[in-house]
């Protein structure tokens, strides 16, 4: 061969080269990109629905919380608002004393054992006894549960007394009772 066919080898060569090139970049700018995005486009959509439902899901959860969380507040208002009401012992005993005759069990004996004071509250504390059935007992500390609110039975005994069947009970209860109006009382708010 002679030069002159190098020479044109030579420029076959880079022509050949350039022209790879300028197709392999021209391939990646304007034929690969875009079909890469339309193969991966149903799965990027798939995956957007998912997450769609799986927000939509976890919006429904925060919003079903946040009304159970709005239900509580409201009942915790409205304890609030039943320890801050005024009490006093013989209104409180007569609750008791009602509740009692309602389950057929005579109270024999109330005694006040004091009084503590707390910050916000003050626990009063009482020495109850009684006579009844068994089953009258067990539905009078029922009701006092469900009928008194912020009262404690501390300590209970019992004691077979009648050959009717009859027993003798003792118990300690406390009453819980707010000191300060709801200005001083430091509450969260939502």
């Amino acid at each position: 061969m002679d030069r002159m066919d190098w020479k044109r080898w030579n420029a076959d060569v880079v022509g050949a080269g350039l022209f790879l090139t300028v197709a392999l970049a021209g391939y990646g700018l304007f034929v690969h990109r875009p079909l890469n995005d339309a193969l991966h486009k149903a799965s990027a959509t798939e995956n957007l629905h998912h997450v769609r439902r799986s927000f939509d899901s976890l919006q429904n959860t925060f919003t079903l919380q946040q009304r159970k969380i709005d239900n509580v507040r409201e009942r915790l208002d409205g304890h609030h608002a039943a320890l801050l009401r005024p009490r006093t012992a013989d209104g409180f005993l007569s609750n008791l004393n009602e509740i009692a005759g309602q389950c057929g069990v005579e109270v024999t004996r109330w005694q006040p054992t004091g009084v503590q004071e707390y910050p916000g509250y003050q626990a009063e504390g009482f020495l109850v006894e009684g006579r009844a059935s068994f089953p009258a007992v067990h539905r009078w500390l029922a009701l006092i549960e469900a009928g008194a609110p912020f009262l404690d039975v501390t300590h209970f005994s019992i004691r077979s007394s009648d050959k009717d069947g009859g027993c003798a009970f003792e118990c300690s209860l406390i009453s819980y009772s707010a000191t300060q109006t709801t200005e001083h009382v430091a509450r969260a708010t939502p």
